[in-house]
């Protein structure tokens, strides 16, 4: 398996994990770039890979200098619980580690796997 940050190129490919049908089309597309371009152009995504196609994602926000803050967490049914999103977490924090990595919470999944693994929460947010 392979961890790396998603290219602006990749995006397609991010779309087609996110709507799991095949293939995308060009109108398709072209709106969920259009509606998204902002949020990806402040984000820091990183993917994990299997046989080269996307079977999770992490994606983070920066903060100028100051902080990552974790906004998402995908992983393919199928792949979930083998320990993948820990492993997207380590190469972000590997790469980015003069920053401090802040994981938000919206629902109780997530609320679920950052408590286990070992984070405490404030508000939304655990660090």
């Amino acid at each position: 398996m392979d961890i790396m940050p998603l290219s602006k190129e990749e995006w397609r490919e991010l779309f087609q994990f996110w709507i799991r049908e095949d293939p995308v089309s060009e109108e398709d597309f072209d709106y969920f770039y259009g509606l998204n371009i902002p949020a990806f152009q402040k984000s820091l995504i990183y993917t994990a890979r299997e046989d080269g196609r996307i079977i999770g994602y992490v994606r983070c926000i920066k903060d100028s200098d100051f902080a990552l803050f974790v906004r998402d967490i995908e992983i393919e049914e199928d792949y979930q619980g083998l320990g993948i999103a820990e492993n997207i977490l380590e190469a972000i924090r590997e790469d980015y580690c003069e920053l401090e990595l802040y994981y938000l919470s919206f629902n109780r999944d997530e609320d679920m796997y950052y408590k286990s693994l070992g984070l405490n929460k404030t508000g939304n947010i655990y660090k």
